[in-house]
């Protein structure tokens, strides 16, 4: 199972960054449970950022 799995509430944006900084996806994030589609980046390193209110969670995955 490749999913990752964040408790957000209220909205949240959520962006993608490559390893090198590059942004790749950028969303509003309104609803409890929101699926992203990975199928338009390619394989590699990524980092997720959801910021929500004033916390901010930063997340490595690994597209493969």
């Amino acid at each position: 199972d490749n999913n990752q799995y964040f408790a957000l509430k209220g909205t949240s944006s959520l962006k993608i960054y490559s390893a090198i900084g590059t942004e790749v996806l950028s969303e509003e994030l309104t609803q409890e449970s929101t699926d992203i589609n990975l199928n338009t980046i390619e394989n590699g390193v990524y980092f997720v950022k959801i910021k929500n209110g004033s916390s901010i969670i930063t997340q490595k995955i690994v597209k493969q």
